[in-house]
Formats: structure tokens, C-alpha cells, sequence
């Protein structure tokens, strides 16, 4: 009756541990779908910064193209506008002379 005692409460004993191993497992697994979950919105959030890190290089390489055509414009302008300076200046000295 004592052995029998002894055996129901070792019995009981291990059946806890059990049910408490299956509680750690199915925690477990939560913990991993939660950590998947996790990296792949990092992993989508990278893909994002990666994608727009790539089109403001492009913005920038695509700026400094205009930025040289800009710049060679302004200097063929001023070119233009001092020739034709020179021009009205020729102009007005032999209409004086």
C-alpha cells in the first residue's frame, strides 16, 4: 500500500514533468514563429532600404548628369552672350566712325 503510494506520486511526478515538457516545447515553437516572423519583416524592411538606397543613387548619378549639362550650357550661353557683345560693340564703334 505504501509502495503503492510511493508509485502513484512517482507516477504523478513524471506525468508533470511531461506535461510541463510539452508546455517548454509548444513555447518553443512559438518563440520560433515569432523570431521567423521577425527576421523575415527585417529581412523585407533590408529589401525596402536596399531598393530605395538604390534608386536615390541613381537620383544622384542622374543629378549630376543635368548638373554637367547645366554647367556646359551656362558656358556656352556666357560664350554666346559675350559674342554678341563684342558684336554690338563692333557695330556701335564703326557706326561712330
Amino acid at each position: 500500500m505504501a509502495e503503492d503510494l510511493r508509485l502513484d506520486s512517482i507516477l504523478h511526478a513524471l506525468e508533470e514533468l511531461k506535461q510541463n515538457q510539452q508546455q517548454q516545447l509548444q513555447l518553443q515553437k512559438e518563440s520560433l514563429a515569432i523570431q521567423k516572423e521577425q527576421s523575415e519583416v527585417a529581412r523585407a524592411q533590408f529589401e525596402r532600404a536596399k531598393k530605395i538606397q538604390d534608386r536615390a543613387e541613381e537620383l544622384q548619378d542622374r543629378s549630376g548628369l543635368l548638373m554637367a549639362k547645366g554647367q556646359n550650357f551656362v558656358k556656352f550661353a556666357i560664350a554666346v552672350v559675350m559674342g554678341l557683345i563684342a558684336a554690338v560693340l563692333a557695330l556701335l564703334l564703326w557706326v561712330r566712325h
